[in-house]
């Protein structure tokens, strides 16, 4: 499924007003709604009574995705296109005019008014960043009576909070994109709860007590400063994933990672470290440090190899 990268939702003035960016490394805010804007007013220039004839642009390694409404232009910015990142970007386009149309003809100019439209945002969008790790989770109380075909009682039956939607698939004998698409549509209704960030912020959770050992043992070797100075210089080509704190690292906004890094990716990110580490150091201490590594990896890492596999992280 598409990666997600940023969502904008412009004025037809080109005046940027709900801006969401989960790769910053990937996408510049301030240079997208500029060059929207451009866009924008050269389709109002060339074209003023079709307003929604540019549905997308080709940017290098990404697409810019495109969506007008009556008083806006929507852009999602992905890795690549599908048929449900288009659905899901309409149904933004067609959501935030629901709720800000009329207020938009008389607007004052406070941007701030938009801010409460990102949780409605991640609702719409959650659907693209789903996998085969996710879990999904029965809500325990639906708001009004929701009939819901025979072909989905099986779902019911497996779903408990614990098992992946591939261990659901496999237990209901279909495969992984039928009950990605099943659990979506259950989702609409109100029945199902997925919480994207908990597959990627378990293995940070587990990567960061790996490293935080290894820190441990360097400091006790060659002390705070120099263990430290390692450290910055080791996070360096990370820095839109980690920053430095005293003498320990930390994942930033895991949160944000979550809708376009995999947990092998992040899993990744924690082998480059440990490996890392011991490459900065001479023979001798590399090879002790590489050792070191080693054990910490059989104490933490594969002590929860079943738990890190089904998360897809290995």
């Amino acid at each position: 499924m598409p990666r997600i990268y940023a969502l904008f939702i412009i004025n037809r003035n080109g005046v940027p007003l709900f801006t969401k960016t989960y790769a910053p490394s990937k996408v510049d805010p301030n240079l997208v709604s500029g060059f929207l804007t451009a866009v924008s007013s050269f389709i109002r220039e060339i074209s003023p009574e079709h307003k929604g004839a540019l549905k997308s642009i080709d940017a290098e390694d990404m697409k810019i995705m495109l969506e007008s409404g009556e008083n806006t232009v929507c852009a999602l910015v992905v890795d690549y296109e599908d048929k449900l990142s288009r659905e899901a970007l309409r149904a933004l386009a067609e959501r935030f005019e629901e709720k800000y149309g009329k207020m938009l003809k008389n607007w004052n100019g406070n941007v701030a008014i938009f801010d409460e439209f990102e949780k409605e945002a991640e609702k719409i969008l959650w659907v693209l960043t789903l996998k085969p790790y996710h879990i999904p989770i029965l809500k325990k109380r639906v708001e009004e009576d929701v009939k819901i075909s025979r072909d989905f009682w099986p779902l019911f039956a497996t779903i408990n909070g614990h098992k992946t939607i591939e261990e659901i698939a496999r237990e209901v004998e279909i495969n992984v994109d039928e009950a990605i698409a099943r659990i979506k549509d259950i989702a609409k209704n109100g029945l199902v709860d997925i919480d994207i960030v908990y597959p990627v912020q378990r293995i940070v959770e587990i990567g960061k007590k790996s490293i935080y050992k290894l820190i441990q043992f360097i400091h006790e070797i060659l002390g705070g400063k120099i263990s430290k100075k390692f450290i910055v210089e080791i996070v360096k080509p990370l820095s839109e994933y980690i920053e430095v704190h005293d003498h320990t690292i930390e994942f930033k906004d895991v949160r944000k990672l979550a809708w376009h890094c995999t947990p092998s990716e992040i899993m990744e990110i924690i082998q480059y470290i440990g490996i890392a580490f011991t490459k900065y150091f001479t023979p001798l201490i590399g090879k002790i440090a590489l050792k070191h590594w080693r054990k910490i990896e059989e104490e933490i890492i594969l002590t929860k190899k079943e738990e890190i596999k089904k998360l897809h992280a290995i």
